[in-house]
């Protein structure tokens, strides 16, 4: 299920200004963006992410490849809580929150939402931080690249 565009405006103009955001991109045809994550820093080291991946680009491993990167990202940060809220008839995000062995709790406001959430190893991670540099570097490269061939 997908939200309409006054719902997802709704629902970005809830996030906070302090968000870092990871795009996957497809360079056939031209440049565009087939799935996107975002990260917002809600305080007290917890942070939400939000993903959303083109329909024509679902089941390809977009989503799961977005969330590896973004644990890695919060990992170097000394993240200690992650949340992710999630429609109940959304099933893709249901997957994911089983992968990373997510506790799922329904939302005391919203019944057709759950919220999952998962508390991480808060220690800062260098290695995490740095390979996740590494990741972008590589990411900016072949988006050059893809650009110039």
């Amino acid at each position: 299920m997908s939200l309409n565009d006054s719902a997802m405006e709704s629902y970005l103009n809830k996030i906070s200004k302090d968000v870092e955001i990871f795009l996957t991109m497809d360079t056939i045809g031209g440049i565009r963006v087939t799935g996107f994550l975002h990260v917002a820093a809600l305080g007290d080291d917890s942070y939400e992410i939000g993903v959303s991946v083109d329909s024509d680009q679902r089941n390809t491993g977009i989503a799961r490849q977005l969330f590896d990167r973004a644990f890695m990202f919060l990992k170097g940060r000394g993240c200690k809580k992650l949340y992710i809220n999630c429609l109940s008839t959304n099933t893709a995000m249901k997957k994911i929150v089983a992968h990373y062995m997510m506790d799922v709790k329904r939302d005391p406001e919203d019944a057709s939402t759950s919220i999952a959430y998962l508390e991480m190893d808060s220690r800062p991670n260098f290695y995490s931080w740095l390979e996740g540099n590494h990741q972008d570097n590589i990411a900016l490269f072949n988006l050059a690249m893809g650009s110039v061939l």
